[in-house]
């Protein structure tokens, strides 16, 4: 009798074991916004945000992120008004732009770095607004996309992208400035000395008050000495010379007599930008006084409604 055996083989493959898990690209893992950025023309303010690269590849990789979000439309909106706003690497002087992608980007253009294996790696950006953007008062807000590639600048290996929202608080802002005529607004200039020589009657002296707002505003005048210029003698004698203020090329003086008056109130914000308004003093008639530097103190005041 005859036995036989058969031997059976049974062979498993496994494929790829080793590399159960595993992804061949890397991850946009989180994206932050700055805070609510609070702005006033008279001054630059600055946010700042965050993106976070997550690895979960076979080993280390080099990437970099990019603002996808073209230059000319980084802006925030409160309905048909806009403001722009800069990104730039955080940290870095003189400040870096984050550029959208392109083939030509440098280092100096994006965000970058090596993230291990079973890592994260975070990189942060300033939203930057400009001073001297006198827009209304108001709450913009804004979509800012970052982009994120595997390899060095330029290289074209995306691997993944994300949206957060920009939010620029407005505040209502004034700004006044007292200059002669045809000169443009400086910050700063918030007295002016008007000297008449030897006095008489018509002598005639004007400055501009020049109003930069953002909101409603209203505009007055304030006179020490209730619309005279004077001058006390050495034996306490007090002489005292009238004088009439005209606002704005009107023809009927603005009564001083209780020291204060109103030239404009709840003004509207324009887009035409500066606003110039006239300030003539006009000396009126007075008797016979004594020698001496007659004078008064003005205050305009420019106030948010």
């Amino acid at each position: 009798m005859k036995f036989s055996r058969t031997l059976h083989l049974c062979i498993f493959m496994i494929v790829g074991a080793m590399a159960a898990g595993a992804q061949t690209k890397l991850t946009f893992s989180a994206i932050s916004s700055p805070a609510a950025i609070l702005y006033s023309a008279l001054s630059s303010s600055a946010g700042t945000g965050s993106v976070t690269v997550l690895n979960k590849t076979t080993s280390s990789a080099s990437y970099y992120f990019t603002c996808k979000t073209d230059i000319t439309s980084r802006t925030a909106a409160y309905g048909s008004n806009s403001i722009a706003y800069h990104v730039y690497k955080s940290g870095v002087t003189p400040y870096a732009t984050i550029l959208p992608w392109s083939s030509s980007l440098t280092y100096n253009d994006v965000l970058y770095g090596t993230v291990a294996r079973n890592a994260s790696a975070t990189q942060y950006y300033d939203v930057v607004v400009d001073a001297g953007l006198w827009v209304p008062a108001g709450t913009y807000t804004g979509t800012l996309e970052f982009e994120l590639d595997k390899g060095s600048p330029g290289q074209n290996n995306l691997q993944a992208s994300k949206a957060t929202s920009i939010t620029i608080q407005v505040e209502p802002t004034i700004g006044l400035a007292l200059l002669t005529a045809g000169t443009s607004y400086t910050s700063g200039a918030l007295s002016a000395n008007l000297d008449f020589g030897t006095l008489a009657a018509g002598n005639t002296q004007t400055v501009n008050a020049v109003v930069r707002s953002n909101a409603p505003w209203s505009l007055s005048v304030t006179a020490t000495s209730g619309g005279y210029l004077k001058y006390t003698a050495g034996s306490g004698e007090v002489f005292q010379i009238p004088y009439s203020l005209y606002f704005n090329g009107g023809s009927s003086p603005t009564s001083l007599s209780t020291g204060s008056a109103t030239l404009l109130s709840n003004q509207s914000w324009t887009s035409s930008g500066d606003q110039s308004y006239q300030l003539k003093f006009v000396i009126g008639n007075f008797d016979i006084v004594d020698p001496g530097t007659y004078s008064d103190a003005i205050t305009v005041q420019l106030t948010a409604n």
